[in-house]
């Protein structure tokens, strides 16, 4: 016990690194959440950063969304092909306070501080307030994490949603009402987080597998499941009769799964991002993602073994670094003059990945003769969260989401006893 926290360390007979897990979690989440904010506001001061590539989307969308011009292109016609969640979070930011970019990093300031909050509620529920304290510490110092302030990136809302939806899931108090509430608000999440990136619907399998681990016996799972899945699909309803609407097709999530599924493959591609063919450019969104899904679906069928290569390329070039928050962040740095930093801070960035990433595997190993429903859970979510790196088009950002979840592995090991 410290400061009335039960830090779960013993206090008697303690060794230094326990001693130094209790410091951490005495410090509390309140001053772990200004830590946090106080480094990102350090970083909003010295990166001045200007949206490129898919981050100027996001931000124009977001600008006509202020403006009351609905979710739109800059020619005004409407978006089919981008999400709408990330720019529809935005825009009330920008409507309030001006659309300068700065007022989007300052949304993102508030989406990291919601990060950390929601990492810290799932890892209590599942672990207790040491690892909780270690988990969120670790995240408010992760330097991916404060980069990404200054990156108009739906990662930044995507993260903390499903974050946010794990722990409503596991946090569920006794009885069968409590457990129904926090199925439904995860599926509402869900759905919601949808609206920022698609794969948040494949988060929907972890509910039952959630409820198997704690004993809920198989049929009472079903349900649950089902109850959890038709809440995130009404979620869903306003933006398929949008799409219904504007491109005379029922849509549930943004129209760009085909052409994603293209990009990584097809017979010229190395499973990551590729310029999408000139010959589909005159096509309506779904006529092109009707004609790029046909493509890709059949470059699988025929080339099995090559797809699988594929698959292997992906998690290579998607987990061998962790670099494009700086990539992104790099005309800020050069308006400051500090373009030199852009190496040495990738070099930061992708160590600090690689170390959490050994310290999760190493929280498993030492557990393996008894992993517990804890280690089964956050797996499952990794592979998850994984699968469309894998399966559809990798890339040096698609490794984003996984970053809390190694975390909290992480945290897991590093608070349950001194590192061997």
């Amino acid at each position: 016990m410290q400061n009335g926290i039960d830090t779960g360390v013993p206090a008697n007979g303690s060794t230094g690194w326990q001693r130094l897990v209790s410091r951490m979690a005495g410090l509390g989440l309140p001053r772990i959440l200004l830590l946090a904010g106080l480094l990102r506001l350090l970083w909003l001061w010295l990166c001045p950063n200007q949206p490129v590539s898919d981050q100027h989307i996001y931000h124009q969308a977001a600008i006509a969304l202020a403006r009351g011009e609905g979710f739109v292109e800059t020619s005004g016609q409407p978006h089919g092909w981008w999400p709408v969640g990330y720019s529809a979070a935005l825009a009330p930011f920008y409507w309030l306070f001006g659309d300068a970019p700065r007022i989007g990093h300052g949304a993102n300031l508030l989406f990291g501080l919601a990060t950390v909050f929601a990492l810290h509620r799932l890892a209590l529920a599942l672990a207790g307030p040491a690892v909780a304290a270690v988990a969120a510490l670790l995240l408010a110092l992760h330097p991916t994490a404060i980069v990404m302030t200054t990156v108009h990136a739906l990662e930044n809302l995507y993260i903390p949603i499903v974050l946010g939806a794990l722990a409503v899931l596991v946090r569920f108090g006794p009885g069968p009402g409590a457990r129904w509430r926090a199925v439904l608000v995860t599926g509402l999440l869900l759905g919601l987080g949808a609206y920022v990136r698609a794969p948040s619907l494949l988060l929907l399998t972890v509910v039952p597998l959630w409820l198997l681990l704690i004993g809920i016996g198989f049929w009472r799972t079903l349900l649950p499941t089902l109850a959890a899945a038709v809440v995130a699909l009404v979620v869903l309803l306003p933006w398929g009769f949008r799409t219904q609407h504007h491109f005379g097709t029922f849509q549930l999530v943004s129209m760009n799964g085909m052409s994603n599924l293209w990009m990584g493959n097809h017979p010229g591609s190395d499973g990551g991002y590729h310029e999408l063919p000139a010959d589909v450019a005159a096509l309506s969104v779904p006529d092109r993602e009707k004609e790029l899904g046909a493509r890709a679906i059949a470059f699988i069928r025929e080339q099995p073994v090559q797809y699988l290569l594929r698959c292997a390329r992906r998690c290579v070039m998607t987990l061998r670094s962790d670099t494009i928050a700086v990539s992104w962040s790099e005309p800020g740095l050069l308006a400051r003059g500090l373009g030199g930093l852009v190496t040495p801070l990738k070099a930061i960035t992708s160590a600090a990945f690689y170390l959490v990433g050994a310290a999760a595997l190493w929280s498993l190993w030492r557990r393996r003769r008894a992993l517990d429903r804890v280690d089964l859970l956050l797996v499952a979510v990794l592979a998850v969260l994984a699968f469309p790196f894998v399966a559809i088009v990798g890339g040096n950002r698609y490794h984003l989401p996984l970053g809390p979840v190694l975390v909290l592995l992480a945290a897991r090991g590093l608070a349950g006893s001194p590192p061997r």
